[in-house]
């Protein structure tokens, strides 16, 4: 997925997975992600509109973070199978319901 003020040659993911990486490595850099997210992409090399509300939340141990995706047009019109499978990534690109959260040191993916 590309947006409009992605940098050239990155998708959502490859840029994710820097500024996350870059994060870990430099507390000076993750202290200005968490208070002025803007300055932090700018220094990431994506520059974001003022208009375009930024958030960043650091998950924490023994917490469950979900971000609800922006709904797909005419959905009241999908069957849930449908809305499930757009949901889940196989629908749709870029629209990947990912897991962004751990419980009890648990990973994406990992099973009970």
């Amino acid at each position: 997925m590309r947006g409009p003020f992605m940098p050239d040659g990155q998708n959502r993911e490859q840029l994710e997975a820097k500024i996350i990486a870059h994060a870990w490595k430099n507390p000076s850099f993750k202290e200005k992600l968490l208070k002025n997210p803007r300055a932090a992409f700018k220094e990431m090399g994506l520059d974001i509109p003022e208009e375009i509300q930024i958030k960043v939340i650091e998950d924490k141990p023994n917490s469950f973070t979900f971000v609800l995706p922006l709904s797909v047009a005419h959905a009241e019109d999908m069957s849930t199978q449908e809305l499930e499978k757009i949901a889940g990534g196989l629908g749709m690109e870029g629209s990947k319901l990912k897991c962004v959260s751990h419980i009890h040191g648990a990973q994406c993916g990992d099973k009970p």
